[in-house]
């Protein structure tokens, strides 16, 4: 089972036909689909700083990965494969061939893949005399093996023969990766992974012309030689001809302070139908992250959105100001909001008593109430929407959008509901609706945020749970859930997942049993532990229900066939296993200025759609 490098962040707060086609989703449809949209005009953006940390695509850290990915996938860098820009319910999620003639052609074991890379298309200065060929994603992928490059990246790749021996210095190559031509890039792989094209949409797998990056294992983004519609200003002044100590960084981006992207003159728009790119240049304006909405106020940033000095705020806005947007009928069309590609969840332990019996989680997820539980993390705002099965909708293109299990008979936080699934449960021997059982006192619980305990420990105690309470430290919450031995039964706690790119093969395989580790694991579940497992952690429980060989079955599958599969796990998962209570999907709003005229949330990167927004005519 291969690792990938995913996001597990708990906040406070059918099988391969004979060489056929990676399909991408629908067909194509040009990106630009309003010609009356108006071009030109400097869009002006305020992001947080802690953006700024890291913006080189092999080495983004986890807090920057949203902003760094659209600022790659808009305007910098082209991939092989790619997105539209766009939400969900527009054909957000599928993936496109990019700097890709067409979606791979994938062998019928699915271990070999051949892309057919497009010709005549080349790099920004200075290298607007360089074609983009295969090689430069070879050199891509090496870089990101290169262990002076540190990264979390690189485990995405790690399917590719030979790619593990390169990374541990057991080889000078990449030997899965091969280059019959100029224009053609063969990609071996040890194992299926339906989900590759999504890999190759990553900024990591860009291409990099000869002798751009040498020498910048952590600061290549300030030397950076863009392949899309935009580049860093300055750009055409570097040098590479000088060693890499003497060369003068690109004069547009000031770590912390500033960056300015401006129109790359080799970017041809007839040569790129995923990025309408209408605003000749981009702004960013970097603030110091504020740590209470008495922060946020004194940037001043609200103000300036609203008074159109700045176009569009990163931050998150004080409920007076959203309350006030949504009011004003002037100013209701200038607040957008997006939901990210992650889930909200309270993830519960199967192996622990007395929630080895699905009933009991079923009644778990019955009467916890999840409004009161958005409600606290959005500060009383609806900006995030309720979950009721496992994957964020955007990770499954949309079909399970109106799904609720078959044993949902009543709203979250119905009792009676709750009370009528524990009946079912040989835990509660007098069938009164409440757990009655030894193991139902003093479940074991683990959390550090006074008002989630206090939100659901009313909610469990009316089916017959009690609670330990054990509130911990931050850093204590993180070492004692990662630690199976430890028992834990419940994570109360606002625990969340997410994808980083939006494909079920990077999110369902948490729950698969290789995730379980006796140190760092991440799948809290222990959904898929074996009996030898669960007896040298001491669980009395000898066995819980997996799903490795149905998530071993959709990785080997492409295109909507493997999107279906997730789906089907999904349901799978929600009627009979129910491992966690989804909570919900987090949603971000978006304020802009009344310059704006076109607007769009990029569901790839959860994150608005640099490229898709237009600015009213003169707006300079």
């Amino acid at each position: 089972m291969r690792g990938a490098a995913r996001f597990l962040i708990i906040l406070g707060a059918v099988a391969l036909g004979a060489a056929c086609t990676a399909s991408g989703g629908t067909a194509r449809a040009p990106a630009e689909t309003a010609p009356t949209v108006p071009r030109g005009g400097t869009l002006r953006l305020a992001m947080p700083a802690f953006a700024t940390g890291q913006f080189d695509p092999t080495t983004i850290p986890f807090d920057t990965t949203n902003a760094a990915q659209e600022l790659h996938r808009c305007c910098l860098l082209r991939t092989l494969f790619s997105y539209y820009g766009r939400p969900t319910e527009q054909g957000g999620t599928q993936l496109h061939p990019d700097l890709a003639v067409a979606m791979p052609e994938v062998s019928t074991d699915g271990l070999t893949w051949t892309v057919h890379i497009k010709e005549g298309i080349d790099y920004a200065p200075p290298f607007q005399d360089t074609e983009i060929v295969s090689k430069d994603f070879v050199r891509a992928l090496s870089r990101l093996g290169d262990p002076k490059v540190s990264t979390d990246f690189a485990s995405y790749y790690s399917v590719i023969e030979g790619f593990d021996e390169y990374v541990a210095g057991k080889a000078t190559t990449i030997v899965g990766l091969g280059v019959p031509t100029d224009h053609t890039l063969l990609i071996r792989l040890d194992e299926p992974a339906g989900d590759l094209p999504f890999r190759f949409a990553l900024p990591a797998s860009a291409p990099v012309p000869p002798g751009a990056a040498d020498g910048h294992p952590t600061d290549y983004f300030q030397y950076l030689v863009a392949s899309g519609p935009y580049m860093i200003e300055g750009s055409e002044a570097l040098d590479f001809s000088r060693p890499p100590d003497e060369q003068v960084s690109v004069a547009g981006f000031v770590p912390g302070k500033s960056l300015m992207l401006v129109r790359n003159p080799s970017w041809r728009g007839i040569a790129d139908d995923l990025r309408p790119a209408y605003v000749d240049r981009i702004q960013f304006t970097f603030f110091r992250y504020p740590g209470s909405l008495k922060d946020l106020r004194r940037t001043g940033v609200p103000e300036q959105v609203e008074s159109g000095g700045l176009d569009i705020s990163m931050f998150p806005l004080p409920p007076g100001l959203v309350r006030r947007y949504e009011a004003d009928p002037d100013l209701r069309d200038q607040l957008h909001v997006g939901l990210t590609n992650g889930l909200f969840y309270l993830p519960i332990n199967l192996a622990v008593p007395p929630f080895d019996d699905v009933h009991v989680r079923r009644a778990l997820n019955l009467v916890v109430n999840k409004e009161a539980l958005r409600a606290y993390w959005d500060f009383s705002l609806p900006q995030s929407r309720l979950a009721s099965h496992i994957a964020p909708d955007s990770l499954l293109d949309n079909l399970l959008l109106d799904y609720r299990p078959s044993w949902m008979r009543g709203s979250t936080g119905s009792l009676r509901a709750a009370r009528a699934e524990m009946r079912l449960s040989s835990y509660d021997r007098d069938h009164d609706g409440r757990c009655d059982h030894v193991s139902c006192h003093h479940v074991s619980t683990v959390g550090y945020y006074q008002r989630f305990l206090s939100i659901v420990r009313p909610d469990l105690h009316r089916i017959g749970l009690t609670l330990e309470d054990k509130r911990v430290g931050f850093s204590s919450f993180f070492n004692r859930i990662g630690t199976p031995r430890e028992r834990i039964a419940l994570l109360l706690a606002y625990n969340a997942w997410y994808a980083t790119y939006p494909n079920g093969s990077d999110f369902f395989t948490l729950l698969h049993g290789s995730e379980i580790t006796e140190t760092s694991n991440a799948n809290t579940s222990l959904l898929g532990a074996t009996p030898q497992q669960l007896r040298a952690w001491g669980y009395r429980v000898t066995a819980v229900p997996s799903v490795d060989t149905r998530i071993e079955r959709c990785l080997a599958l492409v295109g909507p066939s493997q999107t279906g599969c997730w789906a089907d796990l999904d349901l799978h998962l929600m009627e009979e296993v129910v491992p966690w209570v989804p909570l919900f999907v987090e949603g971000r709003f978006y304020p802009v200025s009344g310059r704006v005229v076109h607007f769009s949330f990029d569901q790839s990167t959860s994150f608005p759609a640099f490229d898709q927004i237009a600015l009213s005519p003169g707006s300079s």
